[in-house]
């Protein structure tokens, strides 16, 4: 994949053969501490939905996550920093999982996609429609009721009732063009998205 600096990406990925990746809310807070560490330098985290076998991230890249990460050997293929960053965070993920629960072999699928939100005609419309879609996974799955009832999305860090705050609020509103009231009346809004759809990481085929 490939980052350019203050662009906005769709970022998803879910276990292997639709397994589960989550088992406990150690594990959640485990992977979200892992994202705060190892992206959050590279790019401004927008929001996030932890499920049971997939996760969802929005974020913009920055500057420095685009350059060229140096400590690689000459033979390898160059990666960007950011690229780099987000391998480490499931890679690490990975390796704690195995650890705790004594299994081996990879969790998530092989290849993490990203979907660059700016190269839609309608991208502010596809932006404000994946963010709500995003907090909206709990409860189209029927995990809860109501999207601030599942503790591992971002929705209740725009509530400002999280003990979590990896997000750029500031960012995500400003890129939505919303002040917070507005936000939060649009995310009770169900948005529908063909190209989001398509798109859509529990759609796909495996």
């Amino acid at each position: 994949m490939y980052f350019e600096e203050d662009r906005v990406y769709h970022i998803f990925n879910r276990g292997i053969n639709r397994r589960q990746t989550f088992y406990t809310s150690r594990n959640y807070e485990y992977f979200l501490g892992k994202v705060e560490k190892e992206l959050s330098p590279w790019a401004d985290i927008l929001s996030y939905c932890l499920m049971p076998n997939h996760f969802h991230l929005l974020i913009r890249a920055n500057k420095a996550g685009c350059e060229l990460y140096q400590k690689f050997e000459p033979a390898q293929i160059p990666m960007q920093v950011l690229s780099k960053k987000l391998g480490v965070t499931l890679g690490s993920y990975t390796q704690g999982i195995n650890k705790h629960y004594s299994r081996t072999g990879s969790l998530w699928q092989q290849k993490t996609k990203a979907i660059e939100l700016n190269r839609f005609k309608d991208a502010s419309d596809y932006l404000e429609s994946c963010f709500h879609y995003i907090h909206q996974n709990p409860t189209r799955a029927g995990l809860v009721a109501k999207a601030y009832e599942w503790p591992y999305s971002s929705y209740n860090e725009y509530l400002r009732n999280s003990s979590i705050n990896i997000c750029d609020i500031r960012v995500a509103l400003s890129l939505l063009n919303k002040t917070p009231l507005e936000f939060l009346i649009s995310s009770k809004i169900v948005k529908e998205n063909n190209d989001l759809k398509r798109f859509l990481y529990y759609n796909s085929e495996p």
